[in-house]
């Protein structure tokens, strides 16, 4: 231990267990003294990666299918690497019943973003979908391997059947309608035509596929 320190560690009485970490149970004593009784620990289950799909090639769809269960109420979606693979395209996500995509006219979504364009012009922009077949994760987005687009999205509690399904995002996109348009937009959506649970999520562009290279990672949190 550090210099002008006296105090002593006493390892677990259990047995070893794999998977734990080391931490101090309870001390006796205080200051440079003291006498703390490890043991080992579980690392939370609160937070857990359930999903994860790297697109080694370009994709028309990504879907998450199946991974919904009653141990997680909220669900994380993290993008990044995301790049359309044609010009303009923007990212769209359906909700899914049965593995099949609900494309009725029944989202309700909004999006609002902060951008600046030709080196340091700034503005804002809001847009909305009202009865809308889907929601509209990003704005249109530059093809180019230089820059990339991220999506966090939080999905709430998919597996009720008492309330409409809502979800929020926060995406960093590289816009291709300005020099430099670099937008930071938040995003919410619900879908109101059923209080069904869904069985998954399907992302797709509104134009061509998602480019190789793409991380799509899904976490569940309780």
């Amino acid at each position: 231990h550090s210099a002008g320190q006296s105090y002593t560690l006493k390892f677990p009485t259990g047995n070893v267990t794999a998977d734990r970490f080391l931490k101090v149970d309870s001390v006796s004593g205080s200051g440079a003294t003291g006498v703390g009784q490890l043991s080992f620990g579980q690392v939370s289950s609160d937070f857990v990666l359930l999903s994860t799909q790297t697109l080694g090639s370009d994709a028309a769809t990504v879907t998450f299918d199946g991974n919904f269960t009653s141990d997680y109420k909220i669900y994380k979606f993290f993008i990044h690497n995301l790049e359309p693979n044609t010009e303009g395209a923007r990212l769209n996500m359906y909700y899914q019943q049965s593995s099949s995509n609900l494309a009725d006219a029944h989202y309700h979504y909004v999006i609002g973003a902060d951008l600046v364009y030709n080196a340091g012009n700034g503005a804002a922009n809001l847009e909305v979908g009202s009865s809308a077949s889907k929601i509209v994760v990003t704005s249109e987005m530059k093809k180019t391997g230089n820059y990339t687009n991220s999506v966090e999205l939080t999905l709430f509690n998919p597996l009720g059947t008492d309330r409409y399904k809502a979800c929020i995002w926060h995406n960093q996109n590289f816009g291709n309608a300005l020099t430099d348009l670099h937008r930071n937009y938040v995003g919410a959506a619900i879908y109101d035509n059923s209080t069904a649970a869904l069985s998954g999520i399907r992302f797709q562009m509104d134009s061509g596929d998602i480019d190789s290279g793409a991380i799509f990672k899904l976490y569940g949190l309780k």
